[in-house]
């Protein structure tokens, strides 16, 4: 049999414990068909075969991204990025540009901005966006996602005025202390009054943007997609991408509460051409973090003493997870703070035995203790995080400041879960934090908080192939490079187990390879 595709001369990582390392890959229609030395597959080579030299080059698994938005990270495609912004000015000039490329009544979104890198030291306003954009409506977040800057025209959409109040544990309208006028700087739940008045895109330009965000996501290696859905919207253009060749393999997630409204138990199983797939269901125990909605046992460390709160009885949730377990799909429970862990558990262990062959999978699952790990450890339960939602929790949110020294330390103890035997999997939960998988990785290899918790390079590759692939049931066709397994690979610049844990990140991907087919050269 002679191969299609050969890639000679490599470094392979295959992920596979018995051939961790080869040098070259033979490829037949969408399946390897040989792993081993160059001179071996040199064997399968004729006429007809494509051949990449790699000249040393490493090769992985194709990614395998367990937590992503992908409507949402399209729609972020449009948006300026102002990361490198180092004062107003540069902000007024990318503005500039922007509006002479669009209509004037067209909203201008952009994040990324940050204050603190500014020269000279000065805090923005509206009147700083109003003196380029005086008629389009304008939206800066800043990188901290916290708060954004709003123009004048946005703020008069949005009807935001002087007038405009909003209770202080939720958000803040910034004000002129002396006129009492809108600053445009707005925070926490103040930015849903921009955010509900931006205008959805058009559902075809939606569907565009869509695949434009598939054929971004391959260029970072990644081959497979966990597709967490948030809209009802998202599953027209799910049907309609399963009439489309995609460059990508996707599963899709639903959340329980559109499942239940939007489609009962008449959810088509048959969105399968080209490796779309419907196949979880998530349930969410409780809130976020960041907001103090998710759900602890102990107060919050300030004022409030909140302790935020459960989203369902625990009978309720109880014969959610039985529905979901019965219709067929996998059950995800969304649950962040340890009271919301302790729920989804009680859950899971009244199932468990009544419903064999489950994967069950908990998201984030981020605090913990010592009888939540024991008790998740005996049901097997596999957790899903997002390395880069990790370091915001503590960089960003301030997690020690919020938590105390002792709480914090059992947030996402990963080291931890690892050695009493939890698969972890990993995602990037983009947009909402960077896609780039080895931006993830480096994170969690290079700890920069509670670093005994930290974990080896092989750890936290096998996050987003090897297990990635087990908590959807496709061990046996992903996930690592073997013979008979899919042809879904990247091509990476330099080999991650051997470079600097602080260069991690900067690794390129020059070819992501999926089913046997080239879908991205750099």
């Amino acid at each position: 049999m002679s191969a299609d595709l050969a890639l000679i001369n490599g470094n392979i990582l295959t992920m596979c414990r018995s051939t961790p390392r080869a040098e070259a890959i033979a490829i037949k229609g969408e399946q390897i068909i040989k792993v081993g030395t160059t001179r071996e597959v040199i064997l399968l080579i004729d006429n007809n075969t494509k051949v990449i030299q790699l000249e040393g080059k490493t090769v992985i698994p194709g990614f395998i991204d367990t937590h992503i938005h992908v409507t949402d990270f399209g729609r972020l495609l449009l948006w300026l990025n102002l990361n490198n912004c180092k004062s107003i000015k540069d902000l007024q000039n990318i503005l500039k540009k922007k509006i002479m490329k669009i209509s004037p009544s067209k909203w201008i979104l952009g994040r990324g901005w940050n204050d603190t890198l500014f020269v000279p030291k000065k805090f923005p306003t509206r009147f700083d966006l109003d003196l380029v954009a005086p008629e389009n409506p304008v939206v800066f977040y800043h990188h901290s996602g916290k708060f954004c800057l709003v123009n004048s025209k946005a703020l008069e959409f949005a009807k935001i005025t002087r007038q405009t109040t909003i209770l202080s544990t939720e958000g803040i309208i910034g004000k002129n202390p002396i006129t009492g006028d809108p600053t445009g700087i707005l925070k926490g739940k103040a930015m849903d009054f921009i955010w509900k008045s931006i205008p959805e895109p058009a559902p075809d330009d939606l569907l565009e943007l869509t695949k434009l965000a598939c054929s971004k996501i391959v260029e970072t290696g990644i081959t497979s997609i966990h597709w967490m859905v948030l809209t009802p919207i998202e599953l027209s253009i799910i049907k309609k991408l399963s009439h489309n060749l995609l460059p990508l393999r996707i599963y899709v997630v639903i959340p329980f509460e559109i499942w239940k409204k939007e489609l009962g138990h008449n959810l088509q199983f048959n969105l399968q051409k080209n490796s779309l797939r419907i196949g979880a269901i998530e349930i969410s125990a409780d809130g976020y973090l960041a907001n103090k909605t998710a759900a602890l046992f102990y107060p919050y460390r300030d004022e409030f003493k909140s302790t935020g709160k459960l989203l369902y009885t625990q009978d309720c949730l109880n014969s959610s997870v039985i529905e979901i377990l019965q219709s067929g799909f996998q059950l995800i429970i969304h649950a962040m703070g340890d009271k919301a862990v302790e729920a989804a558990l009680i859950s899971i262990e009244k199932v468990t035995n009544k419903i064999q062959e489950t994967r069950i999978r908990l998201e984030q699952a981020a605090l913990l203790n010592k009888n939540l790990l024991e008790r998740m450890k005996r049901q097997k339960t596999m957790v899903s995080v997002q390395p880069c939602v990790i370091n915001s929790e503590f960089k960003t949110w301030s997690a020690i400041d919020n938590l105390g020294q002792t709480r914090a330390r059992w947030l996402f103890p990963l080291r931890t879960l690892i050695d009493n035997d939890i698969l972890l999997l990993g995602g990037s939960d983009c947009p909402m934090e960077p896609i780039n998988p080895f931006l993830g990785i480096q994170t969690i290899v290079n700890k920069q908080y509670f670093i005994e918790e930290a974990i080896n390079i092989t750890e936290a590759l096998t996050m987003y192939t090897i297990n990635a692939a087990y908590s959807t049931k496709e061990e046996n066709c992903k996930g690592s490079i073997e013979a008979g397994k899919l042809a879904d690979l990247a091509v990476l610049s330099e080999d991650p187990t051997k470079i600097s844990s602080n260069k991690i990140e900067g690794i390129i991907v020059t070819t992501t390879i999926i089913g046997g087919k080239i879908v991205y050269s750099g």
